[in-house]
């Protein structure tokens, strides 16, 4: 007989992707997800060009909260979401921004940039700075530094900390430059 038609396969997680019944992979709307400059959403179909990632999709916040996302004390997100904010002058805004993807359990600080070349389309490009990590069960946020093959280290230079605050401060500081170059 041969393998089961795609229809009759089930769909397959792994490690926050869904392969769909088609065999293709898409992310889960909560995994690694996109805020736009206004509120908060979700990022379902992803492409990345040159290292950088582009959105295609917007979601939505719904009732005040975040679509699909629990686990995060929203002041924190409220806290990071106003901190990238503040980090780019308004009047560049349509240029570069600053913003923070939503999770599940993490919040992932991302440079945007306008469309540069009309051949990548209108879409902005999305560059992963740092990562915030919380863990319910000790109720301490810790940061991450990305590398050059996208992939989060713990930073080991502050502790896990129950204030969001002082690790956004250390990305600011950015003694060492591994998050702001």
């Amino acid at each position: 007989m041969g393998a089961p038609a795609a229809r009759d396969r089930p769909a397959r997680r792994e490690k926050g992707l869904l392969q769909a019944r088609d065999g293709c992979v898409d992310r889960e709307p909560w995994c690694f997800g996109a805020v736009p400059t206004s509120a908060f959403a979700l990022d379902g179909g992803r492409s990345s060009v040159g290292g950088f990632q582009r959105t295609s999709q917007r979601g939505r916040l719904l009732g005040g909260r975040l679509a699909g996302v629990s686990g995060l004390p929203e002041t924190d997100i409220a806290r990071v979401q106003r901190w990238c904010r503040a980090r780019v002058p308004e009047h560049v805004r349509d240029e570069v921004r600053v913003e923070a993807d939503v999770a599940e359990r993490h919040l992932t600080i991302v440079e945007c940039r306008a469309p540069w070349r009309a051949d990548f389309g209108p879409e902005w490009t999305r560059f992963p700075i740092a990562r915030l990590r919380y863990s319910k069960a000790t109720r301490l946020w810790s940061l991450y530094w990305r590398d050059r093959n996208l992939k989060f280290h713990e930073y080991d230079r502050v502790p896990a900390s129950a204030s969001v605050d002082e690790l956004l401060a250390e990305v600011d500081r950015d003694p060492t430059a591994i998050f702001w170059g």
